[in-house]
């Protein structure tokens, strides 16, 4: 099994004795580069990448009947709200989104249609069962504490 540190020796990182931080961050970002790329191949035969999916997600959970912002969207995916458009423009192209006049005239309201969550509901439990596949290697006791790690990290990262 791979560690952190020889991880950061693949990459030509000069090191003597490297620092665990330094470990563990590119072990975090190492790991989410490869779920992510596991889902994206998976997500791939439903027309949707991970992006598109938690913005489908985001608007249809969370957006319910009265739909979001495109300000809203951003916060939630933790992007800039000008990076939304472009996303949400194919998403409407593909009709698996609407655009609705929200309370004042310059805004919208993101709507999901039956279309994108009929496709949706599809491609979750494949999504969830790909994410299985890959934590499922992980002890629960070991995934529970990592996410109690992670939210102390995120409170302190927020804070």
């Amino acid at each position: 099994m791979k560690t952190a540190q020889s991880f950061l020796r693949e990459l030509g990182y000069p090191l003597g004795k490297p620092e665990t931080g330094d470990e563990a961050l590119y072990g975090i970002v190492w790991i989410a580069n490869q779920a992510q790329r596991r889902v994206a191949k998976v997500l791939k035969s439903f027309g949707l990448t991970p992006v598109k999916l938690n913005y489908l997600m985001i608007v249809k959970h969370i957006g319910k009947e009265e739909g979001l912002s495109q300000r809203e969207i951003a916060r939630r995916l933790l992007i800039d709200a000008g990076n939304v458009t472009h996303v949400l423009d194919d998403l409407e192209k593909k009709g698996w989104v609407i655009r609705a006049s929200g309370p004042d005239r310059r805004s919208n309201r993101i709507r999901i249609t039956r279309e994108g969550s009929r496709l949706l509901d599809g491609a979750w439990p494949v999504y969830k069962e790909a994410v299985k596949g890959m934590i499922g290697r992980m002890p629960s006791q070991d995934q529970r504490r990592l996410v109690e790690i992670l939210s102390g990290w995120k409170a302190g990262l927020e804070g």
